[in-house]
């Protein structure tokens, strides 16, 4: 029990010990004194239960309660010595006292520590009765007053110098300034150039005029006693982040040049596919294997990939990159990605489908399940249809990778797209006569092409009437409806013409004697 006792009373001893130790510790950080808003000299340790802090404020009251007393005669201030210590003395008051400690921790001998203190104090002093004196006050007036009218003056002179450039630059305009051509590729019109140069001019306008303000403020500031402190914070604080910015430039200046080397490799990779994939829709540049029209989806695809790719690259050296709250969004983002982008994906694969199976192209006549029309535009998210009613119909590439597609345009030129139309005619009439009826009708219809002859397909037999389809080649599917009219307009002609008849009979006939419904043979 008693070897558990004294094992406490240790730790209790010990840790009173640890404690006092820190206090001492803190004692002895040292504490400036000042006098108005300026430190004059430090103390760095405490006397007794007085730490350097309540030393430092003491001195500085006393300091202070001397330097605003003009009657009060610096010289008066002088050391009187003791046996352990060295004091500052004001006629009978005492102002500071060095201690052998104090000699000690500074390193110096306490009587030329005393001197050299002295010495700080009385300049002080005199110094700020100086600051403080109406001839300073009434000069920092004046100054202020000169500096207001010299920035004035700056700045009327910058406006002008700025409004000189500008005009010089609108007649460089004319003269020498032209665009920036990479062989028939514009990569650079004068507007541009003109653009970028008047806003590398505004910034730099605008940065003079912040600089200018913030030297007006310090010099201002410091010219009053009162303020001469804050000249001092705002310049070192502009130093300061200034310290920070360069700091963080130069460490951060080896990723920078990567990044500028990624950016300036995937810009001028994009200039050239930009330049090759134009070229080829143009029909300048030809390959057996790959057709113009596939030249703006594989453009944007490549785009896409090499933009993708850059930022890959670049993403790990962004300032911040490897912060939580940086992952944190990029995690958010890729969800709201992913949960929001199912249709997109769909729609894009579907349309790079389309685009390299050919399907159709713009301005081809197309069928789209129930859509009918000329193609206006083709995406990689959606097509538009303009229908022979003059309607825009917009249609999910997703959609349409589901759907039939006919293509009324593709094979018009070389072959010939085949219009055709039924007629039911009854036995009576003769076939030759039906046939001949309805090739002439075909030739008589202006979209016809005459190098192709119409032809007639007997597609039924039934039971009262026979079904015949005409044939004819056209070149022009974008008239598809009005040739349809016009046809059935000549075939009705032709055979009112003939007196045929152009019906499905439906005979009730019973076989006692009438007349057969066959054709009879001319003699």
């Amino acid at each position: 029990m008693r070897k558990y006792i004294n094992n406490i009373f240790l730790i209790v001893i010990s840790s009173l010990l640890l404690l006092l130790t820190a206090l001492a510790e803190n004692t002895n950080i040292s504490a400036p004194v000042k006098l108005g808003n300026k430190e004059i000299l430090y103390i760095k340790t405490g006397t007794g239960s007085f730490s350097a802090q309540n030393r430092a404020d003491a001195v500085s009251k006393k300091l202070e309660k001397i330097a605003k007393n003009p009657y009060y005669d610096i010289n008066s201030i002088t050391l009187t010595e003791s046996e352990n210590s060295t004091d500052i003395v004001a006629n009978d008051t005492i102002i500071m006292t060095i201690s052998d400690k104090d000699a000690q921790i500074s390193k110096k001998p306490r009587q030329f520590l005393a001197r050299e203190d002295l010495r700080i104090i009385r300049e002080s002093i005199k110094e700020y009765r100086e600051d403080y004196s109406a001839k300073s006050i009434i000069l920092g007036g004046v100054y202020t007053v000169l500096a207001t009218i010299g920035l004035v003056l700056f700045l009327i002179l910058l406006n002008l110098v700025y409004k000189k450039l500008i005009q010089k630059l609108e007649t460089y305009k004319k003269e020498k300034i032209s665009a920036v051509y990479v062989q028939d590729l514009k990569l650079l019109s004068k507007e541009k150039i003109m653009f970028w140069i008047k806003s590398g001019l505004k910034l730099a306008r605008i940065l003079i005029i912040l600089a200018s303000l913030y030297f007006y403020l310090t010099l201002v500031l410091s010219f009053f006693p009162w303020t001469f402190f804050l000249a001092g914070k705002l310049t070192n604080s502009v130093i300061l982040l200034v310290e920070t910015i360069v700091q963080a430039f130069v460490s951060y200046l080896p990723s920078l040049i990567f990044i500028i080397i990624i950016v300036i490799i995937a810009h001028y990779f994009l200039k050239i596919t930009d330049y090759i994939f134009e070229a080829i829709k143009a029909g300048i540049m030809k390959f057996s294997w790959f057709y113009a029209e596939w030249a703006d989806i594989t453009r944007k695809l490549i785009r896409f990939l090499a933009i993708t790719l850059a930022a890959t690259l670049i993403y790990p050296h962004l300032p911040g990159a490897e912060t939580k709250i940086f992952q944190g969004f990029s995690i958010f983002a890729g969800i709201l990605f992913s949960i929001g982008s199912t249709k997109l994906l769909s729609n894009m694969v579907a349309g790079i489908i389309l685009t390299y199976t050919r399907s159709f192209n713009e301005g081809e006549r197309v069928k789209i399940a129930d859509k009918y029309g000329d193609i206006v535009e083709k995406d990689l998210l959606v097509t538009r249809i303009k229908t022979i009613k003059n309607e825009i119909v917009s249609i999910p590439n997703s959609k349409i990778l589901d759907s039939e597609v006919i293509n009324y345009s593709r094979l018009s030129q070389e072959e010939g797209l085949i219009l055709h139309t039924e007629i039911t005619i009854g036995y009576d009439v003769p076939r030759e006569q039906v046939e001949s009826l309805l090739i002439q009708a075909a030739k008589n219809t202006v979209d016809i092409v005459q190098n192709n002859e119409p032809f007639v397909f007997k597609k039924s037999l039934d039971d009262y009437y026979v079904t015949y389809e005409l044939n004819a080649f056209t070149d022009n599917p974008q008239t598809i409806a009005n040739t349809y009219s016009e046809l059935h307009k000549n075939i009705l002609d032709a055979f009112n013409q003939a007196d045929v008849e152009i019906m499905s009979p439906h005979y009730l006939a019973l076989r006692d004697g009438n007349q057969v419904a066959i054709p009879i043979k001319s003699s």
